[in-house]
């Protein structure tokens, strides 16, 4: 599981990505997220720079494991 912080531009195109949490540690779980997150596509209709905060869950040996995603767009 990774906590990941996304700074998205007035577009809603990313231009930061900061890893706060990962689980397990060292295992490569929060550059991935990183990667993912910098592809994802957002909306962000408030037409400002925005942030969110969501979860990552990774669930290695599984095809279709459900997505966590708690979004918040902070002011």
């Amino acid at each position: 599981m990774v906590l990941i912080e996304v700074t998205l531009d007035r577009h809603g195109r990313p231009t930061e990505a900061l890893v706060l949490g990962e689980e397990p540690l060292d295992m490569g779980f929060g550059a991935a997220a990183s990667a993912l997150a910098h592809v994802m596509v957002y909306s962000n209709p408030t037409g400002e720079a925005a942030q969110l905060k969501f979860k990552v869950r990774f669930a290695p040996g599984r095809e279709h494991a459900a997505a966590t995603q708690d979004t918040k767009i902070l002011p």
